[in-house]
């Protein structure tokens, strides 16, 4: 086991899936047509896209939290 690759591969996805949140607050607050964005925003593929957002970045976050666990207890461990 090892950590190292949870933590890389938490912190690749991380990085995708920041500038996919970028977007979605620049659809929603600045891009042309954000009203009918915000009128729409709590149902549809709108409220499916923030729920890939928010996953995939709890995913992200677990990947490196169990990373760094196994690199910590990793003597504990048996291998």
């Amino acid at each position: 086991m090892n950590g190292k690759n949870n933590i890389s591969i938490g912190f690749l996805t991380m990085g995708l899936f920041m500038p996919y949140g970028f977007l979605l607050i620049y659809l929603r607050d600045f891009a042309p047509g954000k009203e009918e964005w915000v009128s729409s925003y709590s149902n549809g593929k709108h409220f499916e896209s923030r729920l890939a957002h928010v996953h995939g970045n709890l995913f992200a976050f677990l990947n490196i939290l169990i990373g760094y666990l196994l690199l910590h207890f990793r003597d504990k461990l048996k291998t």
